[in-house]
């Protein structure tokens, strides 16, 4: 999904989270060997996110990082990560 996008699920995930509220989702892990975004209009192809870009886009909105985890994806054309990260809504989180 086009970055525009993303940005807008994580902003209504703020919104609708109470806060001390928890959000986990997982995306394709950013790598030397990944590709580099397709255009805007094109929603098919993947886009692949490093943990520290996560985590500036969700630390803007109010989101604590928790943590991640990381899980391999083999395919025939490409070898990546699943990035399973977990964030917190507001100060309200106790590790």
């Amino acid at each position: 999904m086009p970055r525009k996008y993303a940005r807008s699920y994580f902003k209504d995930t703020y919104r609708a989270l109470c806060a001390g509220g928890h959000f986990v989702f997982q995306m394709p892990e950013a790598s030397d060997t990944t590709p580099q975004d397709p255009s805007e209009e094109d929603t098919w192809e993947m886009r692949y996110w490093t943990k520290e870009q996560l985590c500036d886009e969700l630390g803007a909105l109010g989101f604590e990082f928790v943590d991640e985890l990381r899980h391999p994806v083999e395919s025939p054309l490409l070898n990546f990560n699943q990035l399973r990260v977990h964030f917190c809504r507001g100060a309200l989180h106790a590790r």
